[in-house]
């Protein structure tokens, strides 16, 4: 079975939603990609509140020895732990130990919650509005154990593509090998929930082991899952200590399926694994929690793709690729729902038991790259009573909005999707023509930059200096915003390097022969270094900008227009106006205009914040999509006062 795990590099579900896993959130951005799940049939009410992008959403579950009660936290984007809205549920509207919750896959506002003891267990939902206005509130519908008991102590929830609901029931908390389940609710289903029909029989059950003893490499107790970009289940085993994946086909249909894979121990690397998640670049994250009560006791482990690639019957012990443990502060304590945001950080829900010394830490992706014991980047505290944050047990983090902006060379704006329109230069008598235009990080605002280095400041991007005025070497011909939002680059067609606000100066090409004029620049995501392209595709690196790879020396068919970094800053794209694509480190290629007969010529590009996708733009406003890049709208066929010079797309930090 080696090498059959493929990659998330590889096709994307076609779902409209939050990747979610058991207790345990994905967020990116390209989750949003494709058609969204209809759920409204059933005429349930819609949410009218939707939350803030980078809203994080926390599940308490008020912890198992009734200490705290139960209740969904709010805490605005960059709020730093301050609850921004409190939603106390009592264990009669819908909430009683809850411990997972996922987001609804139409993109709502509305989260799914399995309580853990309710009777045999329940399923709730409750809408952004509830949410938002905080207190008691009845979920807008809910599922109860049919005759059959199928719900037995869910411990687990995941969305899969179809937007069909699975739940993991552990029956026995742990305590001992038992008959526990997986089990499915398709999204017909789910859209015909009631009052009066609230029990539906699972679509699918999936039986795991049941039994007095935990044989080595069985499946019992399951708790945290998540689903792969195949379509593959994976699955925490707390009891046995062990990971297990099953396929599509294997969830097809009601049995008992050994697991297609496994990951077993390696040394103690695994132990009563509760929560997953796969980072945007497909390594898995696995939270170990060896005790509910025991502050700073847990730990986390990462599978890199190459060693899922490689998982089988005799190869399932891998080393982890990274350990991360806790630094005494809290952040990794009994870790139980894990989410990573957009940007590629972890944030950790720690359900530490009856102390009421529950917390929500952070993670950079940076902190991650090591093994080691980092302090959080963001730390939430439970306060003083232990009523707030007493047992988290699962985030839900909202995705940034999707959108773009094309930028004529009047400075006129056109905005797509969720991208807002502030403002523009159209119909302003310019200088010089504009080049370029970069967003603010929450994408409430933009720059645009002329070739004469003047900077015009829209919505709550502020302005930090310009060249505007300045007799220049050369024209410029691109920007670059810092990761902050307070400082920004400027580059010329020279490679002379201007920086403004918090952008630091890291190196230029100016006073250098070049064989080809620079025609753009791209920051890393740490905004410490940056790279500038010529148009004979030629890479200058500065900072912490590494080198990938160029095209400089090969003959092109079409000169380079601009490039755009992969994620985490470790590989790039360039496009040719032609609408060539050449991919470098782990920037992946998703397909091109190259060979096809254009109207117009490509002009710029930007990647999907995952960067598993990205738009190209020319000259006309047409707008070409690839990978998991939606199409929101363009100009193409519309007659504009001023070609398209370049776009930006909304940001995907949280």
């Amino acid at each position: 079975m080696a090498g059959r795990f493929k990659p998330r590099s590889g096709m994307r579900p076609n779902l409209r939603s939050w990747i979610r896993t058991a207790g345990v959130t994905i967020v990116t951005a390209s989750a949003l990609a494709g058609t969204p799940v209809q759920l409204a049939q059933s005429g349930r009410p819609a949410s009218s509140s939707l939350p803030a992008p980078g809203s994080l959403f926390v599940l308490d579950g008020g912890n198992l020895s009734g200490v705290g009660a139960p209740g969904i936290t709010e805490f605005a984007p960059g709020a730093s732990g301050t609850a921004a809205s409190t939603a106390t549920t009592s264990s009669t509207a819908g909430l009683y130990a809850p411990m997972a919750m996922a987001p609804d896959p139409s993109q709502n506002g509305d989260v799914w919650v399995a309580n853990f003891k309710s009777a045999s267990g329940s399923i709730a939902e409750f809408s952004a509005g509830q949410l938002a206005g905080g207190g008691n509130a009845a979920p807008i519908a809910q599922i109860l154990p049919d005759s059959a008991s199928s719900l037995n102590q869910p411990d687990g929830l995941a969305f899969d593509a179809r937007g069909d609901l699975w739940v993991a029931n552990s029956t026995n908390n742990g305590l001992y090998c038992n008959a526990g389940s997986i089990i499915e609710y398709t999204a017909a289903q789910l859209a015909q929930l009631s009052a009066t029909n609230d029990s539906p029989t699972p679509a699918v059950t999936i039986q795991v082991y049941g039994g007095s003893t935990c044989p080595s490499n069985t499946i019992s107790d399951p708790w945290g899952m998540a689903f792969d970009s195949s379509g593959d289940l994976w699955v925490a085993s707390k009891t046995t200590g062990l990971v297990a994946e099953y396929t599509p086909a294997q969830l097809a249909q009601s049995g008992a399926p050994s697991p297609a894979l496994m990951i077993t121990s390696n040394g103690g690397s695994l132990e009563q694994p509760t929560g997953l998640a796969f980072d945007p670049a497909g390594n898995l994250w696995i939270a170990n929690t060896p005790s509910f009560t025991t502050p700073n006791s847990g730990w986390l482990v990462e599978y890199t793709t190459a060693q899922l690639a490689q998982l089988s019957a005799t190869n399932d012990s891998p080393t982890p690729a990274i350990t991360i443990s806790s630094d005494g502060s809290g952040g990794i304590g009994a870790p139980d729902g894990i989410s990573f945001d957009s940007g590629g950080n972890l944030w950790v829900a720690n359900y530490t038991g009856s102390n009421g010394n529950g917390s929500v830490a952070e993670f950079t992706h940076g902190q991650l790259a090591v093994s080691g014991s980092p302090t959080p980047a963001t730390l939430i505290a439970a306060n003083a009573t232990g009523s707030n944050l007493s047992g988290p047990a699962g985030l839900v983090i909202t995705p940034p909005p999707p959108g773009y902006w094309l930028v004529a060379s009047d400075g006129g704006i056109f905005s797509f999707g969720d991208a807002n329109f502030y403002g523009s230069t159209g119909g302003m008598t310019l200088n010089k023509p504009i080049v370029g235009m970069a967003a603010t990080p929450d994408g409430k605002g933009y720059w645009l930059v002329a070739s004469d280095g003047g900077i015009f400041s829209f919505g709550d991007a502020n302005f930090y200096g310009s060249m505007g005025g300045t007799v220049l070497n050369k024209p410029i011909v691109g920007m670059a915003a810092t990761p902050d939002g307070k400082g920004y680059w400027l580059v010329a067609s020279d490679g002379g390097i201007f920086s403004f606000g918090d952008a630091n100066f890291y190196g230029s090409m100016g006073g250098t022969v070049l064989n080809k004029p620079i025609v753009g620049m791209a920051a890393t995501p740490d905004g410490k270094g940056y790279w500038l392209v010529a148009s004979d595709g030629g890479i200058f690196s500065f900072g912490d900008a590494n080198f990938y790879g160029s095209m400089g020396g090969t003959v092109l068919n079409k000169p380079i227009v601009g490039m755009e970094t992969a994620p985490y800053g470790e590989g790039y794209w360039l496009v040719a106006s032609d609408g060539g694509i050449f991919s470098f480190g782990d920037a992946n290629f998703y397909g091109s205009t190259g060979g096809m007969t254009l109207n117009k010529p490509i002009v710029g590009m930007a990647a999907t914040p995952d960067g598993k996708g990205y738009w190209l733009v020319a000259s006309d406003g047409g707008i070409f999509s690839f990978g998991d890049a939606n199409f929101y709208g363009s100009m193409g066929g519309t007659v504009l006062n001023k070609p398209i010079v370049g776009m930006a797309r909304l940001s995907g930090v949280l």
